[in-house]
């Protein structure tokens, strides 16, 4: 009988656990964008260039894409410092959207969608 190698190294499984989770949290972000937008829409009588403007500022992505921000802000923070970074900024994003629901101005819901 042959026995095989663990998966991982007992030292793993709890942050692999909290990685997988916390991609999981992302994508129900990422999934409720499309209803978000259509909210806003109807909230604040957007016109189809404004729901784009909405939709690019949730794809922030496309600021970073270029290799220059992005690899050097991995390059100087680290992985796990990044990843702990971009975290921070998406409950930042998360806590802004209480005060832009008060006070209803539209350019700050894009802000705080940017984040």
């Amino acid at each position: 009988m042959k026995i095989s190698a663990p998966l991982t190294e007992k030292r793993y499984v709890v942050p692999f656990i909290l990685g997988h989770h916390l991609f999981f949290l992302w994508a129900i972000g990422v999934n409720i964008n499309d209803i978000l937008i259509q909210h806003l829409k109807k909230a604040f009588n957007l016109t189809r260039l404004s729901v784009l403007a909405c939709a690019y500022g949730f794809f922030r992505r496309l600021t970073f894409s270029p290799p220059c921000p992005a690899g050097w802000l991995m390059q100087r923070l680290g992985y796990k410092r990044g990843i702990l970074n971009r975290t921070a900024d998406c409950a930042t994003g998360a806590f802004l959207f209480i005060p832009a629901a008060s006070i209803r101005v539209y350019g700050f819901f894009l802000c705080s969608l940017y984040l």
